[in-house]
């Protein structure tokens, strides 16, 4: 096995996760950026190793470098296949669609659209009349309130799939691929033509149950806040982005360039533990109880709440903290951030080539090489 010490560790999977990221822009660049460019990464890797790492495992490590690099390669364009796979099946046909809802989020104003996210597993072809299973999320936008609740099976009628663009002019994203990124497959606009039929009522489940809290909540705090200070709420400690007054509220933060203050970040998280461990410190408890009290409770505030890249990576990083403290063993900020920036990669390759999770990580990772440095 792979032995190293200890300091190293972080380090040694900074690399391993700065492998698998240059995997996935490969494989999504590849058909600009010549092949030739993977002779120097190898040289640099085996440099790095040599310098960094002055064990007798430095030829295990650069292999592991590799297997990451082509790890990244091979899911992202695992990722990219089966969305194409399943577009050139569905796209430019109209169906049924049959599934349940995972979500909805209801607009502020009546200008502004509702949400209706749906798992679906059963499609009608309309045109054959032929049926088949089928396991991908769509969302729903429409004017209307829908009377229709989380849990619910319904259908969708006559849903019309259009072919995506799947680049732009100026190289970014595209629509399609962020929601690929967000885990659904296309996205309908709802119209008369779209009835919606719900063929059993929500049942009892955990999903079903979180969101009905959190749901209860924000209208709970709706009665009792002015629209103003609600928006300000929504958007700072909840992450809800769908709130009165939001466009005029980002006016004036940019205005001032206070614009990210109304983005809820990792800042939230440390000020909601720092807030409770200053509470926590006059109640005589054992110290682990009041690990597993936080992490209850961030996990809590998680379920309530609209979740952004820096929030999930703030809070993935505290838990790996709380559970390493636990259980006694030895942690390192470099290595649970390597380590959560992983496995958000692993099982979703696109949000490499996002902004937001390309400025929380980065920033995050600059502040972190630093810290290591200097102690």
């Amino acid at each position: 096995m792979l032995q190293l010490k200890t300091e190293t560790v972080p380090y040694a999977l900074f690399l391993l996760l700065a492998h698998l990221a240059c995997g996935i822009f490969w494989q999504a660049t590849h058909h600009t950026l010549p092949t030739l460019l993977t002779i120097p990464l190898l040289a640099l890797t085996a440099l790095l190793c040599i310098h960094f790492y002055k064990t007798t495992h430095t030829t295990q490590l650069i292999l592991l470098c590799w297997l990451f690099f082509g790890s990244g390669a091979t899911l992202y364009q695992l990722q990219k296949n089966n969305r194409k796979q399943l577009q050139t099946k569905l796209c430019s046909k109209t169906f049924d669609i049959t599934g349940h809802v995972t979500n909805i989020e209801f607009a502020p104003s009546r200008t502004e659209f509702h949400t209706i996210e749906v798992a679906t597993n059963n499609l009608r072809d309309k045109k054959t009349n032929q049926q088949s299973n089928a396991s991908f999320s769509i969302i729903c936008y429409t004017k209307q309130r829908v009377p229709v609740h989380v849990g619910e099976n319904i259908t969708v009628e006559n849903v019309t799939f259009s072919q995506p663009k799947t680049t732009t002019s100026t190289g970014n994203p595209s629509y399609d691929d962020y929601l690929a990124k967000e885990g659904f497959f296309s996205s309908v606009f709802l119209n008369k033509e779209n009835n919606i039929i719900v063929l059993k009522p929500a049942p009892d489940s955990l999903s079903v149950l979180l969101w009905n809290i959190k749901n209860n909540v924000y209208q709970a705090l709706r009665k009792k806040l002015c629209p103003k200070t609600l928006s300000y709420f929504g958007l700072i400690f909840l992450g809800n982005k769908k709130v009165t007054h939001a466009d005029l509220l980002r006016q004036y933060f940019n205005y001032w360039g206070l614009s990210h203050f109304l983005a809820r970040s990792g800042l939230h998280i440390l000020l909601f533990v720092l807030l409770w461990q200053w509470i926590l410190s006059f109640i005589p408890v054992h110290i682990h109880y009041k690990r597993i009290f936080l992490i209850t409770l961030c996990s809590v505030y998680h379920v309530l709440s609209w979740a952004s890249v820096s929030m999930l990576r703030s809070l993935y990083v505290f838990l790996l903290l709380c559970f390493g403290n636990i259980f006694s063993q030895h942690t390192n900020f470099l290595h649970l951030l390597s380590l959560t920036c992983m496995l958000m990669l692993l099982f979703n390759p696109l949000q490499l080539f996002f902004l937001d999770f390309q400025l929380t990580f980065s920033l995050t990772f600059a502040l972190a090489l630093f810290m290591q440095t200097k102690y």
